[in-house]
């Protein structure tokens, strides 16, 4: 075969990423890890939407809403003054934000019915109004909510009762401080109950949840004064997998899991399985959200009724499971589609015992078709909800066997069970995708360009977000990764090699020398007669790998990444973070 007509399969990876791991010494949250904390989180979206005010003024009129809230001094803090896109104002917002999370971390829920009007207003203050409902709704409403801010509102609706922000005095303001990589701008607030309400912790975040009384010796003197957790929280965990010698595709490589997309991964079964829980047309309407134009293993035409982005995840779950032991299941008890709320939606693992796991394993190893009858003996599908699109690689026209691979991600959290298979794959660990770059650099572990580059621009922690977020934790990964395929389109990169005096470039999409067509260069030889640093200093925009020749056989191989800020998002990723190479120069071998 010649190496302008190579074949060209189509694969599926997932990088997974763990908000908690069996890593003994990380804690579950990224957020102020083991320490004592006040009920609160993260301002969403929807805290501040105007459908909201459209719910308040159907019980009061919206001026006297506002004068009725406790009063404040001017001047107000930043936090309060900042120009929103909302009709709510921040004294309103703000105070949803802190009941909701209130509600999502200690279940305890302030909410007030206005069947007599509005609170008095009196010189001792307003007490909080508290509704109780069974375990089991309180169970069923936390999860929905923590999925999707927006439920907080039906969650209203149902109890016909409103946030009781009346009962929420502005106490203070605090900003955590330069140097930190995670920085917030909170307000706090202080609210008095009447009676001693029933607590249960949010299992997701919240190890324990408990009261304190004055008196007792956690009892803070100022209530500002709990000891934070000192140290650097924690990161995101990823599953990489290194395949053994003997490999066909990618030996001794270190990578994330996934593989070849089989035609079971689009046999018509799976239509049949799913509509055993939901109409097909709702299934399709509730996956991820994807920006037009689509890449071509998306538009392929395929004898199948399952469209691709169906297929594609079921075949990065299905080698997920063979190559790592991890089970992306979801089930459907309680016959509610996910709802893809502006958080995303984590990734749901099914925990297998050891022997049912060897077993099934086997299976699926030896028939992929198996995989089918695995998700219809435990009752469950693929989590194809919890897989978005990231990002898609095609193989170098310079190689035999080439992959048109559908790149997701997926964030998952609680103890994930994962193991090497012991046929491909001689080991597997979770890892910072910090620490697995500088074990690359070291020439402790190889990684592939795809994985090196991804894992690079998961370690960017210093440049913004097209809307305002730095990454620092996994569910930051995860809102941007949703935003990112519904907003802007997925590239396709397709290294294009171009032979220089003293080495080698792999460009990539968005560098000066990266051609217009690159399906129609990639079939010809590009060479150059200058060198590497001389192209580098006569391009624009660097998006590449520098392969620079040292001797006969051996390379020293650098990535590049210089490309403007409003050329950055040439498909809404991050520009990688490349400092690792600082560690040691990497040579290898072409």
């Amino acid at each position: 075969m010649s190496r302008n007509k190579s074949a060209i399969y189509e694969a599926a990876t997932l990088i997974l990423l763990a908000r908690s791991s069996q890593r003994a010494s990380k804690s579950a949250n990224n957020l102020q890890p083991r320490a004592a904390v006040f009920p609160g989180g993260m301002i969403d979206k929807a805290d501040f939407s105007d459908d909201w005010k459209n719910i308040y003024q159907k019980e009061v009129d919206w001026l006297n809403l506002i004068e009725s809230l406790p009063k404040t001094c001017d001047p107000r803090t930043s936090l309060y003054t900042r120009s929103r896109d909302s009709s709510l104002t921040a004294d309103i917002g703000l105070r949803i934000s802190a009941i909701r999370e209130t509600f999502e971390e200690s279940g305890i829920l302030l909410l007030r019915s206005l069947t007599d009007g509005l609170p008095e207003s009196n010189s001792g203050g307003t007490f909080a109004s508290t509704i109780n409902i069974s375990s089991e709704e309180l169970n069923k409403w936390r999860v929905m909510v923590r999925e999707n801010a927006t439920r907080f509102m039906d969650l209203c609706r149902e109890l016909q009762a409103l946030p009781d922000i009346w009962s929420l005095y502005e106490w203070n303001n605090w900003f955590t401080p330069p140097g930190f990589k995670k920085r917030f701008n909170t307000s706090f607030f202080v609210c008095c109950t009447e009676q001693m309400d029933d607590v249960s912790e949010d299992a997701r975040e919240v190890t324990k949840t408990f009261t304190v009384m004055p008196g007792d010796s956690l009892y803070p003197l100022d209530l500002l004064s709990l000891q934070n957790y000192e140290g650097e929280a924690p990161g995101e965990d990823a599953v990489l997998i290194n395949r053994n010698s003997e490999t066909i595709e990618q030996p001794n490589a270190c990578v994330f899991p996934g593989g070849k997309v089989e035609d079971t991964d689009f046999s018509e079964q799976w239509r049949d399985l799913f509509c055993q829980h939901f109409d097909w047309q709702e299934i399709l309407q509730s996956l991820p959200k994807s920006c037009l134009p689509r890449c071509d293993c998306y538009n392929k035409l395929r004898q199948s009724c399952i469209p691709a982005d169906i297929g594609l995840r079921i075949c990065a779950i299905r080698e997920t499971f063979e190559e790592s032991g991890v089970l992306l299941l979801r089930n459907f008890r309680h016959n509610r589609l996910p709802v893809d709320g502006s958080h995303g939606n984590i990734g749901s693992a099914h925990n297998l015992p050891i022997q049912q796991l060897q077993y099934w394993r086997r299976l699926v190893n030896e028939d992929s078709s198996n995989f089918l009858k695995l998700c219809r003996h435990f009752n469950s599908l693929p989590d194809i909800w919890s897989l978005y699109e990231w990002s898609n690689w095609l193989t170098p026209r310079t190689y035999p066997k080439r992959f048109d691979t559908a790149f997701f991600i997926c964030c998952a959290e609680g103890e994930i069970n994962a193991s090497q298979d012991q046929a491909e794959i001689t080991y597997l660990h979770w890892t910072t995708p910090e620490e697995a770059l500088k074990s690359h650099a070291i020439k402790k572990i190889f990684l592939a360009p795809p994985q090196t580059y991804e894992l690079s621009r998961l370690c960017n922690e210093y440049f913004l977000l097209p809307y305002g977020y730095s990454f620092h934790t996994v569910p930051e990964i995860l809102q941007f990764a949703r935003h990112r395929a519904m907003n802007f389109p997925t590239k396709q990169y397709l290294p294009i090699h171009y032979q220089c005096k003293d080495g080698l470039l792999s460009l990539l999409p968005g560098d000066s020398l990266y051609p217009e067509d690159e399906q129609q260069e990639s079939n010809r030889r590009i060479t150059s007669n200058k060198s590497i640093s001389e192209l580098r200093i006569s391009s624009e925009r660097v998006n590449r790998v520098e392969y620079e020749k040292r001797d006969k056989s051996n390379y020293v191989t650098t990535y590049r990444v210089e490309v403007l800020p409003e050329n950055f998002s040439i498909d809404g990723h991050k520009v990688p973070y490349l400092e690792w190479q600082n560690v040691q120069s990497d040579s290898s071998k072409l």
